[in-house]
């Protein structure tokens, strides 16, 4: 009986101090992020489509983007980015749907953040027969390098 004893009092110890763990985590500062990116300094280095065949307009595509950062704003850490590569996939039609994949950021320290994204892009066109495509999703920050 006296070898029990002990163990009994560990659980509930061990319960006690969870709530104080999980509390630290669930206290980190969140830093939200929104970007307006311009044609101009983004580059697609590669993009291969496939038309699926059932509607007209309808694309599989595995891409390669590549974006640069003249004057990025600081991040919660004080850090600019000076370039993002994304590599994903899309399933369009004319323009519209689901992309998702993985991006690596460069910052102006040599850090780099690793995330994986999951979306839809939603583009519109101009009277003038422009297009505008906005991407609104979800960023996942997956690792990365030096402090992060």
């Amino acid at each position: 009986m006296s070898n029990k004893t002990p163990f009994m009092y560990v659980i509930p110890f061990g319960l006690a101090l969870s709530p104080i763990c999980f509390s630290t985590v669930s206290a980190q500062e969140r830093c939200k992020v929104s970007e307006d990116a311009t044609a101009a300094k983004s580059n697609y280095t590669q993009q291969h489509v496939l038309d699926v065949g059932d509607v007209p307009g309808h694309q599989i595509r595995v891409y390669e983007l590549h974006r640069t950062y003249a004057n990025d704003k600081p991040n919660c850490e004080n850090l600019k980015r000076t370039e993002l590569w994304s590599r994903g996939y899309s399933d369009y039609i004319d323009r519209n749907g689901r992309t998702w994949g993985y991006d690596v950021t460069l910052l102006e320290n040599g850090d780099k953040i690793f995330s994986q994204f999951d979306g839809t892009s939603q583009t519109t066109v101009a009277p003038d027969g422009s297009k505008k495509s906005t991407f609104t999703g979800v960023t996942q920050y997956t690792g990365g390098t030096g402090k992060y």
